[in-house]
């Protein structure tokens, strides 16, 4: 979180001044140590002080944000924005934090002052861009902030991935498998890069590539139960039942016990021959309010 306006004297005498400086380093080296409590109560005799105020509140308001007190950190922006009401920074940061909180049309506002006072803000277009996509389900709005965030930084990876991750959620998957590749040239240690590449590549029907996709997410991730679900689903597609079956026994290990994951095992014993283990997860899964299974038992056996 971009926390800094600039820096300023205030008039201070100099032998002041070069303690503010002095105490301002000492806070900045604790915040970017991660003690921001430390940070904090050196903020705090700043701000009580009146020296290079709006500053010391926008870093003490991100060490609140980042311990997870986000009614605090809102209290500092405000303030923040009380003394300089042209802080971009001020503004995107409550946002963040007004996100976090849950008032998410509030946060939105927040982002759209900051980008109108500052229009080239990338991060202020990735943060809204991303409440956009994960909150509000926006697509076509995350992804007009997300094109500016490729505009502005064509060199930010992860800007890719976003907008791939928005162009596969709006069935656009060529694109979103394009801007995947580009992301894979920083990103290519991100299991759930890999995963979503896969993602894509089901969808397009290319199963072999989906499968080597998804197992390098489950390299990368051996833990990630999904991972495993979606190689199962690449693999019965390409009519690979036994290897099928062995990613779902190994995604419903690792914890994922819905409904859906039971049926398709249920259809794959089935079809691999063990009817009695098929019976059992069609039974499970109605249980659970998933009943296709047992539907398409009693039609077998009449």
């Amino acid at each position: 979180m971009k926390a800094v306006i600039g820096e300023g004297t205030g008039g201070e005498p100099a032998e002041e001044h070069e303690e503010i400086k002095e105490s301002f380093k000492k806070a900045k080296e604790l915040f970017s140590l991660r003690d921001y409590h430390g940070a904090i109560e050196i903020y705090t005799s700043l701000i009580e002080q009146h020296k290079q105020e709006v500053e010391a509140l926008l870093y003490r308001g991100a060490a609140h944000f980042y311990l997870g007190d986000y009614e605090k950190a809102v209290a500092d922006y405000n303030r923040a924005i009380e003394l300089d009401p042209f802080s971009a920074v001020a503004y995107h940061n409550r946002a963040s934090s007004k996100v976090k909180m849950g008032q998410i049309e509030e946060g939105i506002e927040d982002y759209s002052r900051a980008l109108e006072l500052e229009e080239s803000y990338a991060d202020a277009y990735r943060n809204r861009g991303v409440t956009y996509l994960r909150y509000v389900g926006d697509y076509e709005r995350a992804l007009e902030d997300f094109d500016r965030l490729v505009n502005l930084r064509p060199e930010d990876m992860n800007a890719y991935f976003l907008r791939g991750t928005t162009l596969g959620k709006m069935g656009r998957y060529e694109e979103a498998h394009s801007d995947y590749l580009k992301a894979a040239q920083g990103l290519q240690d991100d299991p759930w890069l890999h995963y979503n590449t896969g993602n894509c590549l089901l969808k397009m029907g290319r199963y072999r590539e989906a499968v080597e996709s998804y197992s390098k997410a489950i390299e990368l991730n051996p833990d990630i139960p999904l991972f495993y679900h979606n190689r199962g689903l690449a693999h019965a597609r390409e009519g690979l039942l036994q290897e099928a079956l062995e990613d779902y026994n190994r995604a419903l290990a690792l914890g994922l016990e819905d409904a859906k994951s039971l049926v398709i095992r249920g259809f794959l014993l089935w079809k691999t021959g063990d009817k009695e283990m098929a019976r059992r997860d069609w039974e499970r899964a109605a249980e659970l309010g998933e009943t296709r299974g047992v539907e398409f038992l009693e039609r077998v056996e009449g």
